[in-house]
C-alpha cells in the first residue's frame, strides 16, 4: 500500500532533522574541541563527547543511506516512494554499510577486538551530503512541492555545500582523516 502524502511530507521533514546531524562529529573535530580547554572538562569526558558526536554522525550516515536503498519493510519511507525523484540509490558500499550496521547496532567479537575503529567519516559524510543535496532539491523543485516540508531547505544545501569546503580546508591540515 502507498504512503500518503502526508506520511511522505513528514518523512521529508525526518529526512531533513536527520541530515542536520550527519556533520555532527566534524563540527566537534573542526568548531568546537580546539575551542574547549581540556582542563576545563575532564580527558574523559571530552572522549565521550567525541564518541557521541561519531555515533550520531555514523547513525545519520546510516539512516540516510537507507533511505536510498530498496524498501525492507512495509513502513519504511524511501527515495523511491517520491514520484518524479529519481534516486542514484545508496552512497555506501555494501561492505561499509554491512560494517557500519554491525559496529552500531552489535557489541561484537570484531568491535572488541579492534581497539579504536577508524572511519572515513569525511569522505562518508561528503558522499551523504552529496545524495541528500539531490533529493533536497527535488523537494525545493516543482516536481517535490507537495512532499516539501516546512522547513528551510535552502539553508539545508547551503549546510552542505559549506561543511563540505569546510572539511576540504581541515583536511588540509595536517591532522588524521579518519576518526574512530
Amino acid at each position: 500500500m502507498p504512503h500518503t502524502t502526508e506520511q511522505l511530507r513528514g518523512g521529508a521533514r525526518d529526512f531533513c532533522s536527520v541530515l542536520d546531524q550527519v556533520p555532527a562529529a566534524f563540527m566537534w573535530e573542526f568548531y568546537f574541541s580546539s575551542r574547549i580547554a581540556a582542563g576545563s572538562v575532564g580527558p574523559n569526558a571530552l572522549e565521550a563527547l567525541r564518541n557521541a558526536t561519531i555515533e550520531s554522525s555514523l547513525l545519520s550516515i546510516r539512516l540516510l543511506n537507507d533511505f536510498f536503498a530498496p524498501r525492507r519493510y512495509p513502513t519504511d519511507i524511501r527515495a523511491e516512494d517520491y514520484p518524479s525523484y529519481a534516486s542514484a540509490g545508496q552512497f555506501l558500499s555494501s561492505d561499509e554499510a554491512r560494517a557500519l550496521n554491525k559496529h552500531l547496532a552489535h557489541l561484537t567479537t570484531e568491535r572488541a577486538d579492534q581497539l579504536s575503529k577508524r572511519w572515513s567519516i569525511y569522505d562518508v559524510t561528503r558522499r551523504c551530503h552529496d545524495a541528500a543535496v539531490t533529493f533536497i532539491r527535488f523537494l525545493a523543485s516543482p516536481h517535490g512541492r507537495q512532499y516539501r516540508p516546512d522547513m528551510d531547505l535552502d539553508s539545508r544545501i547551503q549546510t552542505c555545500e559549506r561543511i563540505e569546503t569546510d572539511m576540504r580546508r581541515f583536511l588540509n591540515q595536517p591532522k588524521k582523516t579518519s576518526i574512530r
